[in-house]
């Protein structure tokens, strides 16, 4: 275990009450014997010095959990979150990286995972206090963590050799809402020549290539892609 047991925590993340949110989600977790202490960022100049910070410091960040969205540092060389984890995982390499995001569509977890290749990856919207706690223990035993839409997105990429880029995923998200293909270019910004376009090379990609959008829909559906 760590020194005297304690386990050095920073959240980063831009809303206060969420910050609240996940500490209290650890600290009511179950007893494990470890003692947390739990410190807290809302932008990137905070996390740079906090976590500049603890690289001279006895005992270390040990988990950072980080939000991909985030205020710009004031020079610049932080953009997001995403700068953030790197400069940890640069500065701190025995640290654990959780990113958290609202962002599920393929391509994005994609970019992630390429970009940063953190030791856990939440979509938000997939994650509540347990699972939150769940991700905190498996990193802590060198067990990448991976949220529901993000596994989806681990199998896909395994059975199929392409990612959807966003507007092929917002295409199919329409169609999987009934609306049709004239109101669907308005939405992407793309000429109803190039969504019909595009939904053909989903076809080819499914191996479905004569089929209806409902056929098409009810594919990707199946695969876990809508």
């Amino acid at each position: 275990m760590e020194m005297n047991n304690n386990i050095k925590i920073l959240i980063v993340d831009d809303h206060p009450m969420i910050i609240e949110g996940y500490k209290n989600s650890l600290l009511n977790r179950e007893a494990d014997g470890y003692n947390l202490l739990i410190e807290s960022a809302n932008d990137c100049d905070l996390a740079v010095n906090k976590i500049t910070a603890s690289i001279t410091s006895p005992q270390p960040f040990k988990v950072l959990f980080v939000d991909i969205n985030l205020p710009p540092s004031a020079n610049g060389e932080f953009l997001s979150g995403e700068d953030i984890a790197k400069f940890a995982k640069l500065k701190i390499p025995n640290s654990k990286v959780v990113i958290l995001t609202m962002h599920g569509e393929d391509q994005r977890i994609g970019l992630i995972l390429k970009n940063v290749d953190p030791d856990g990856l939440l979509i938000k919207t997939d994650v509540g206090a347990k699972e939150f706690v769940d991700a905190f223990r498996s990193v802590l035993k060198d067990e990448p963590y991976y949220s529901a839409s993000v596994m989806k997105h681990l199998r896909r990429r395994i059975q199929y050799d392409f990612e959807l880029d966003i507007k092929n995923q917002k295409i199919l998200e329409y169609l999987s809402k009934g609306i049709p293909t004239s109101d669907i270019t308005d939405m992407v910004g793309l000429s109803r020549r190039a969504v019909v376009y595009r939904k053909g090379q989903l076809k080819q990609q499914f191996g479905i290539t004569d089929a209806s959008d409902a056929e098409l829909i009810e594919k990707a559906k199946s695969l876990g892609f809508v």
